[in-house]
């Protein structure tokens, strides 16, 4: 039975419990009387009023908190929304850290009294439970931190802050004492390599450096401590990581962006571990609240968010890093260690795909361009992926779209066959070679294994459990849906249309027309070029081109043949010479209808009869509108002109030297040629001052020049127009967009010479219609206008300093 005596030790005890607690919040100084506090607690409890008293407490403590610690806290910040509208940036960060300091140190202050109580509470009441602390904390997180919407952007403020004082600090002590290593280093590295964090505003920085020692080191570990067993700190977890995530993104992009020509990664990675994460142990302090373990993952999370922005930047970046390759190498590099970390090669493929839809394949870009950056970006994919994933998936959009181009082909096959520094033909070239020390291996291989099966005993064959396939004949799935093909660039571009055979046609025609524009039957370089071709599509596939290059090989024989018969002064100059070729072996021929003057038939019959005398029973049939002429016209003005023209204009001007003027119908008729097609003709000797119309469709020889004819005793061009109309607005359009793209092409690739720009002229312009005469005669008109130099048949800008 409850005695009088023990009401009223109970009622003692019970005003002695409120009476400590409200002393405990209430005075600063006063400290709890752990025994006589102790004892009380332990009448309360053998009175079984012990659950009473926890209750009460809480209760406490929830009306106390709602009351007086929320409203005693969030005064401190009850001018944020004014200070956010009326003050700096900085300012604003100033006096977040003051007030956020008092209020934490006042919040802490009270807690930790009665965060002193709840464990005496926990001892002497329930000792076996552990949960009071974990209630207690709860009540206080939820009656605070929840009460103000406005604290994750206090908090936000304050941490960004010493962050970034930290990192100030960080790097002023580098500069002090590294300031010599970091020189050396941008010596190195180039002076864009070393990029310092930077505020929004320079202003800003300047007032934040004032403040850089406000809190001693050991004011900040302390209040990071009150943090922590506040919960604050856990509960700003998500924040942290904003304001780190943050910042590294920051420091890639002001570092790393559009720079490819150095390693960037590394020194991120660096920046990491020397600032953010010596910074976040700081915050965490995880000696005493946070386990190793804690801080492990808040360091994996934060590597792999380096490594997954810096590739979204670089991928983001890849067509100007192909562009720019070779010299873009570090840049994969870093890109290809952060892909083998994240694994995002499917965004890399979309992102990269993107880009050429945009910025290559549409019809202002020239299919020469569009080849050149294939190959780049072979190469340097081949670089990031050596396993040709990433080729296969990403190079199939500029195949397809290149297939339908009519000109890929020309394209192709004059880059294959240009040895002047394109990087097709190194490709063919590399080709060659890995297929000659292939054979050779091969070779070696053979006759090793024969040597060694000769001297071994017999052995059983393998069973169906012992036999590995061969790794290169093994295909790796992809995680696109497709399957790694091991290839080079050359062995795509041909894959474009499926078969080889249109190549060989391609390279079959304009080996025609280089052959044929051969005045000295030299063919050691177009040799060269179908020995490694041989090679790369094998020997039957190139017979008949075999077959065009011993024509012009038997062509120089029978050449010197029949002159070393038939002397000069016997009637057949020794500059007289033919190409004679097997028809069915060359490409189709366009041919104009021509007659050739009496002169020059009869020359052609002494040439064929000591041609029927040495290859019987073979004759010829000549192909009058093919080949070239070697003029020099010399005038009564003292006038001295050099063409190498079209047999059609040497024809044309030999007729006017026969007869000095000519009414267009009958030259026309005395060439066996149309009349429109004869007037197109004139017209180059028009402009060049050596015939004039007189009207009515009447031309006369021009003997004596006025103030408009060339320098006199000039040299004129070495191969004229065959097609050249400058009287039609359209040819003169034709002719201003070859003037410029030649500059262009002599601007960005140095000296070429008239057949290069012809092949490249024909893959760039659509119906490109000059003939490699016609084209010549622009150039020579360029050379006289002092736009460009001849040296050699190579033309090249002329320097106008």
């Amino acid at each position: 039975s409850i005695t009088v005596t023990k009401m009223n030790q109970a009622h003692f005890s019970w005003a002695s419990l409120v009476s400590n607690v409200s002393s405990l919040i209430s005075d600063d100084n006063y400290s709890l009387p752990q025994n006589p506090l102790y004892q009380t607690l332990e009448t309360l409890k053998n009175e079984r009023l012990d659950g009473h008293v926890v209750g009460w407490f809480f209760d406490f403590v929830q009306k106390y908190t709602n009351e007086v610690l929320s409203p005693r806290f969030w005064n401190h910040f009850e001018d944020f929304e004014l200070k956010k509208k009326n003050s700096s940036k900085s300012q604003l960060r100033r006096w977040v850290e003051q007030r956020l300091f008092f209020a934490v140190n006042q919040l802490h202050s009270i807690t930790t009294k009665l965060e002193s109580f709840v464990h005496l509470l926990q001892d002497c009441l329930h000792p076996h439970r552990k949960d009071f602390l974990n209630r207690f904390w709860g009540l206080i997180q939820a009656l605070i931190y929840t009460s103000n919407r406005e604290f994750k952007e206090i908090l936000y403020i304050f941490f960004d802050r010493k962050f970034q004082i930290f990192s100030k600090k960080r790097d002023r002590g580098l500069l002090g004492k590294k300031r010599r290593d970091r020189d050396s280093q941008d010596e190195e590295e180039g002076s864009e390599g070393h990029v310092e964090e930077e505020d929004d505003d320079e202003e800003e920085e300047e007032e934040e450096d004032e403040d850089l020692e406000e809190m001693s080191e050991e004011e900040e570990l302390m209040f990071y401590e009150k943090l922590h067993q506040l919960e604050a700190i856990k509960m700003s977890e998500e924040i942290i990581s904003e304001i780190l995530f943050h910042n590294i993104e920051n420091k890639i992009l002001t570092t790393c962006r559009g720079k490819f020509d150095n390693h960037h990664l590394s020194r991120i990675i660096n920046y990491t571990n020397t600032a953010v994460f010596s910074w976040l142990q700081i915050v965490l302090i995880p000696s005493q609240f946070q386990s190793k373990f804690t801080f492990l993952q808040w360091r994996t999370r934060l590597e792999f968010f380096v490594y997954e922005t810096f590739a979204e930047l670089r991928t983001s970046e890849m067509f100007d890093i192909i562009v720019e390759f070779p010299e873009s190498t570090p840049a994969l590099e870093d890109l290809r260690e952060c892909l083998t970390q994240t694994q995002h090669y499917g965004f890399l493929v979309a992102s990269l795909r993107n880009s050429f839809q945009q910025r290559l394949l549409h019809p202002g870009a020239n299919t020469s361009v569009i080849i050149t950056q294939y190959i780049s970006t072979f190469k340097a994919l081949r670089l990031l992926d050596p396993s040709s994933l990433i080729i296969d998936n990403v190079c199939q959009c500029i195949r397809d779209y290149l297939r339908e181009r009519e000109d890929t082909i020309r394209c192709i096959v004059s880059a294959l066959t240009d040895d002047t520094n394109t990087e097709l033909f190194e490709e063919l070239n590399e080709s060659a070679e890995r297929e000659a020390q292939n054979t050779l291996e091969d070779e070696l291989y053979d006759d090793t294994e024969d040597s060694i099966e000769s001297s071994l005993p017999p052995v059983f064959p393998l069973s169906k459990d012992s036999w590995m396939p061969d790794l290169a004949k093994t295909t790796i799935p992809s995680e696109l849906g497709k399957t790694v093909k091991k290839s080079d660039v050359l062995g795509t571009l041909v894959d474009i249309y499926g078969t080889k055979d249109v190549f060989i046609n391609e390279y079959r025609n304009l080996l025609s027309a280089r052959l044929l524009s051969l005045r000295d039957y030299d063919t050691q370089k177009e040799l060269m070029t179908m020995e490694l071709l041989k090679l790369r599509f094998g020997e039957n596939s190139l017979n008949n081109c075999e077959i065009m290059l011993k024509d012009i090989a038997d062509s120089k024989r029978i050449n010197n043949h029949v002159h070393s018969t038939i002397k000069p002064e016997d009637g057949l100059p020794q500059l007289f010479n033919s190409t004679i070729i097997s028809g069915l072996f060359w490409p189709q021929m366009k041919e104009d209808a021509l007659s050739l003057p009496e002169p020059i038939k009869q020359l052609q019959n002494k040439y064929q009869e000591e041609y029927q005398k040495h290859k019987a029973p073979r004759k010829l049939d000549w192909k009058n509108g093919l080949g070239s002429v070697e003029l020099s016209l010399k005038f009564s003005d003292g006038r001295s002109l050099d063409f190498t023209v079209a047999p059609i204009l040497a024809t044309i001007v030999l007729h006017f030297q026969a007869q000095p003027a000519w009414k267009l119908e009958e030259l026309a008729e005395q060439m066996g040629v149309g009349e429109e097609t004869v007037r197109k003709k004139l017209a180059f000797w028009v402009n060049q001052s050596v015939i004039r119309e007189l009207g009515n469709n009447e031309f006369e020889l021009i003997e004596i020049a006025d103030g408009h004819s060339p320098e006199e005793n000039s040299s004129a061009p070495s191969n004229e127009p065959e097609d050249f109309d400058g009287n039609e607005q359209e040819n003169d359009a034709e002719l201003e967009m070859c003037r410029l793209f030649i500059q262009g092409m002599l601007t960005n690739l140095g000296a070429l010479s008239a057949d290069r720009i012809h092949e490249m002229l024909a893959a760039v312009i659509p119906n490109y219609s000059l003939s490699l005469g016609d084209l010549t005669g622009l150039l020579e008109q360029l050379v006289r206008s002092d736009v460009l130099n001849n040296d050699a048949a190579i033309y090249s800008l002329r320097d106008v300093s």
